[in-house]
């Protein structure tokens, strides 16, 4: 609760004391009795703004998890649990609102919208409650109700699966000739067997040997993907670590989403095997150590455009690096596929561009 004179409340007893003064200094009783009457008048003001009001405040929300930047419906239920009527009154829940007169034992509902923009657990409430006298001389802030958490996620962006991300003709270095689409890899040729599918008959093989050759296919394991988040204050700002880590979010839901291995890894220590949402949803800009060891598997690196040593990345399976930057992006190490976009958004698409 806060307690303050309002820049009328203080001129008047300013007035009240100028007033006291002079009329000692002249010696006139009618200052003397001006100046009464606006000290008793500012003293009237400040006892009947430092009644409390008799409300209670419960909140309601749709949901308790959301992605940043989409909105989250609000109802404030606001109950009068006094004996007198509550005048009207303007507060702040998370957002601005209004609260009507409300009636002794009567309640009343106040719906509002607060859209967040940062990850992380937001704190909506207590209600604030902006409490002034009739003649605006007192300006009270008051706190009622309790608090209610709302657990920001990073914004998902539609993204193609890691599982269309297997290379064909991988290069020395883990570089490779694009993604491939589909989920069967050619093993071999081999002569036909009664019960193979027409549709696998390879005919140049065929013409060449004379007897009916097809192709023989298997499928792939799932693809083994690690996202590796570049936490470290120099590499990016902050609005571009958000979406940074909003582009991690996204892929490793697309992974998820088709039943891959994923994993999270950040330079300042955290590992993930899943919730992934969770973890990043609390994930925050810390130092740690830029470099790190090859991984079989797909590696996707994000981080900022001021890239170092990818030596490691070329010599993981499958090494991309994700560049939040607006500008050019330097190049890249001959084995590792280089992506870069403004935001979150830039950057999932050229992923799903590169998974054609």
């Amino acid at each position: 609760m806060s307690k303050a004179l309002t820049r009328r409340g203080w001129a008047l007893l300013a007035a009240g004391i100028a007033l006291y003064g002079l009329g000692e200094l002249l010696g006139h009783p009618v200052l003397r009795a001006l100046a009464a009457v606006a000290v008793a008048v500012v003293a009237v003001s400040a006892a009947l703004g430092a009644r409390r009001l008799p409300l209670h405040a419960e909140r309601s929300l749709e949901r308790g998890r959301v992605m940043r930047g989409r909105p989250v419906p609000v109802r404030l239920t606001v109950t009068n649990s006094g004996r007198w009527w509550t005048p009207r009154f303007d507060g702040v829940d998370g957002g601005p609102v209004t609260v009507p007169a409300l009636r002794p034992r009567r309640s009343a509902a106040v719906d509002y919208t607060v859209v967040p923009q940062r990850r992380g657990e937001l704190h909506l409430g207590p209600l604030r409650v902006a409490q002034r006298d009739p003649l605006g001389l007192t300006d009270r802030q008051r706190d009622t109700g309790g608090v209610t958490s709302l657990w920001v996620y990073p914004r998902v962006h539609p993204a193609a699966p890691p599982g269309s991300g297997n290379r064909r003709g991988v290069l020395p270095g883990g570089a490779g000739g694009g993604w491939l689409r589909g989920a069967e890899e050619l093993r071999a040729l081999r002569e036909y067997v009664p019960g193979d599918e027409l549709r696998h008959v390879h005919w140049k093989a065929t013409a060449v040997t004379g007897g009916l050759m097809v192709r023989d296919l298997f499928d792939p394991p799932s693809p083994d993907l690690l996202v590796l988040l570049d936490t470290r204050p120099e590499a990016l700002s902050p609005d571009a670590f958000e979406e940074a880590v909003d582009f991690a979010a996204s892929i490793l839901t697309a992974a998820t989403n088709a039943g891959h291995r994923a994993r999270l890894r950040t330079t300042d220590g955290l590992d993930a095997r899943g919730a992934f949402l969770e973890a990043l949803c609390a994930v925050r800009q810390l130092p740690g150590a830029a470099a790190h060891q090859p991984h079989p598997g797909t590696v996707v690196y994000v981080t900022g455009p001021a890239v170092a040593d990818l030596g490691w990345l070329s010599a993981s399976g499958r090494g991309v690096v994700a560049a939040v930057t607006p500008g050019a992006f330097g190049p890249a190490d001959p084995g590792v596929l280089a992506l870069a976009g403004a935001d979150a958004a830039a950057l999932t698409a050229r992923w799903n561009a590169a998974a054609r």
